[in-house]
C-alpha cells in the first residue's frame, strides 16, 4: 500500500527528486511547509494559481522560463526550469532539470504508479475522441469518482498535465492520446499505464505526416498493443482496420457498433433536433434510449462508453439509464444563439472527411427555413486532399441550401457543390461580405480545420456579450 498523502505534495516532489537524480530542487530561505499540497501543473503562466506546478516550456513563440515571474505571482509553489530563474529570490520551489518536459513526464509516470487500482481508460481514433472522451468522462463520472482530459489534452504536454491532478479520491481516468506517427501512443501508454483501450477509427488523418492509412493504424493499434496482461480492449466493430487490432489484445475484448456481432450495438437510430432516440442492445437485450446529445455520429461515442461502463462494473442493467443521462453539453458540437434570430452550429475546432460529414448530417437534421454550411480546408489530408475535398462539396450540396467556402482548398468544395456556393480566399474575404448572404432565422454550420482558426467566424456571428 502507497505510503503517499492523497494528492501530491511538496514532500512527494522532494523524495522523487532524490530518488530519481534528475536535476535539483533550489529551496527560497524562508521556511517551507512540505506537506503542503500541490494544484493543478500547467504549462501557460496565466493558468497558474495558488500551489500550481508551473513548467517552463519553450514555446513556438516564446520561451516559457520569461514567465516565471508571472506564475510566481498568481501562486505557483513550484517551478520545473532548466535554469535557475532570473530574480535572486522567489517564493516558489524551483526543480532546476536539463529537460523541463523530461522530467514532468517521469514525475508523472512515477505519481500514476502510485495508483495501482486505478482504472485507466486511453482513447484513441482519428475523428471524435474528444468527443467521445467527454461522453465516456462524463458517464462514467455518474458512477465513480473520474479524473478526465480538459479540452483535448491528448500529447507529451497535455496528458502529463492531467495526470498529475491525480488524488487519492479517484476512481477512474480517462485519457485521450492523440498520434502523428507510430511510436506516438506507446510513448505516452509508459506514461498512463492505461488498462482499457478504446479504438474508435482509422481515417486518413495527418496522412501528410504519417504517409499512410496503414501506417495510421499501427499507430493507432499502440493503445491495444501496449495494454497489461488482463487489460481489457474495447474496438469499433464496423471498422475493420480497428476491428483487426483484437488480434494484439493481451486481455478480453468487447466491440461496439452498428453491425451484427458487436457487443454492444444500436439500431433504430434516428436524429431529432432535440437529441438522439435509439435501442441500445446487448446480449440479445433491447432497451429504448432518448439521450440529448445531437448528431448519429455520437452513437458510436455512446456505444463506447457503454462497454467501458461494463467493463467498470456497472451493472448491465443500469447502463442504459446513466447513458442517458449525459447532457448535451457533452457534445463538441455547439448549438449557439446567433444574430438576427440564427442557430449556429458551433464545430470549428477540427475537420476531417468522416466529421464534416457527421456535421452536415447534423445541420440537415434542423428545423430551419434554410441551411447555411460554412466550411473551411481540411489539412493535413496529404494526397487525397483534392479528392476529399471534392467529396465534401458534394455532400454539402445534398445538405445545404447555402455552402460558403472558405480557404484555397475549400474552393474545390465549392466547385462540387453545385446551386448556390460561394468561394472566399479567407476569413478576411469572407467577413464583408457575410450580411449580404445569410438571413434572418438561418441554421449556420461553421466547420474547419484547427489551423482556420473559424471560431473568430463564430464570433462574428453571435450577439456581443
Amino acid at each position: 500500500m502507497s505510503l503517499l498523502p492523497a494528492r501530491l505534495t511538496l514532500d512527494a516532489l522532494r523524495r522523487y527528486v532524490e530518488k530519481s537524480g534528475v536535476g535539483a530542487l533550489e529551496v527560497p530561505a524562508e521556511s517551507i511547509d512540505w506537506a503542503t499540497p500541490l494544484g493543478p501543473a500547467v504549462n501557460d503562466s496565466r493558468a497558474a494559481g495558488p500551489g500550481a506546478l508551473f513548467v517552463a516550456l519553450p514555446g513556438e513563440h516564446a520561451d516559457g522560463h520569461r514567465f516565471i515571474p508571472d506564475a510566481v505571482a498568481r501562486g505557483a509553489s513550484v517551478i520545473i526550469a532548466a535554469r535557475p530563474p532570473e530574480s535572486s529570490f522567489t517564493p516558489a520551489v524551483t526543480w532546476v532539470a536539463p529537460d523541463p518536459l523530461a522530467a514532468l513526464q517521469g514525475l508523472v509516470a512515477w505519481w500514476r504508479e502510485q495508483f495501482p487500482d486505478l482504472l485507466v481508460i486511453g482513447i484513441t481514433g482519428s475523428v471524435g475522441k474528444t468527443t467521445a472522451k467527454d461522453v465516456i468522462a462524463t458517464a462514467l463520472g455518474c458512477r465513480l469518482s473520474t479524473l478526465a482530459s480538459p479540452r483535448s489534452f491528448n500529447n507529451e504536454i497535455g496528458l502529463p498535465l492531467t495526470l498529475l491532478s491525480l488524488t487519492g479520491e479517484h476512481r477512474a481516468a480517462v485519457l485521450e492520446m492523440g498520434i502523428y506517427d507510430v511510436g506516438d501512443i506507446a510513448f505516452l501508454a509508459r506514461i498512463a499505464q492505461q488498462n482499457v483501450g478504446v479504438v474508435l477509427n482509422v481515417e486518413a488523418v495527418h496522412l501528410a505526416r504519417a504517409g499512410s492509412i496503414e501506417r495510421i493504424a499501427a499507430a493507432k493499434a499502440e493503445m491495444i498493443s501496449t495494454l497489461p496482461a488482463g487489460g481489457t480492449a474495447i474496438l469499433n466493430h464496423d471498422d475493420q482496420r480497428v476491428l483487426a487490432m483484437r488480434a494484439q489484445a493481451p486481455g478480453p475484448v468487447r466491440t461496439f457498433g452498428y453491425a451484427e456481432g458487436a457487443d454492444w450495438r444500436a439500431v433504430e437510430v434516428e436524429a431529432h433536433p432535440d437529441g438522439l432516440r435509439l435501442t441500445l442492445v446487448h446480449e440479445g437485450r433491447h432497451w429504448p434510449m432518448r439521450t440529448a446529445l445531437p448528431g448519429a455520429h455520437h452513437v458510436h461515442a455512446l456505444l463506447a462508453a457503454a462497454a467501458v461502463l461494463e467493463t467498470a462494473g456497472i451493472p448491465v442493467t443500469e447502463i442504459p439509464a446513466t447513458l442517458e443521462a449525459v447532457p448535451r453539453e457533452a457534445a463538441r458540437q455547439k448549438l449557439l444563439p446567433g444574430l438576427e434570430g440564427r442557430r449556429i452550429i458551433d464545430d470549428s475546432y477540427n475537420a476531417s472527411p468522416l466529421s464534416m460529414r457527421a456535421a452536415l448530417d447534423l445541420l440537415a437534421a434542423q428545423p430551419s427555413s434554410r441551411r447555411v454550411a460554412i466550411l473551411a480546408d481540411m489539412l493535413e489530408m496529404g494526397d487525397i486532399a483534392s479528392e476529399s475535398h471534392q467529396a465534401i462539396g458534394a455532400y454539402a450540396g445534398e445538405r445545404a441550401d447555402l455552402v460558403i467556402g472558405v480557404g484555397p482548398l475549400a474552393q474545390l468544395i465549392v466547385a462540387s457543390a453545385g446551386g448556390a456556393a460561394q468561394w472566399f480566399a479567407d476569413k478576411a474575404a469572407l467577413r464583408p461580405a457575410l450580411a449580404g448572404l445569410l438571413r434572418e432565422g438561418d441554421t449556420v454550420l461553421v466547420k474547419g480545420s484547427r489551423g482556420m482558426a473559424l471560431e473568430e467566424v463564430v464570433g462574428w456571428l453571435l450577439p456581443p456579450i
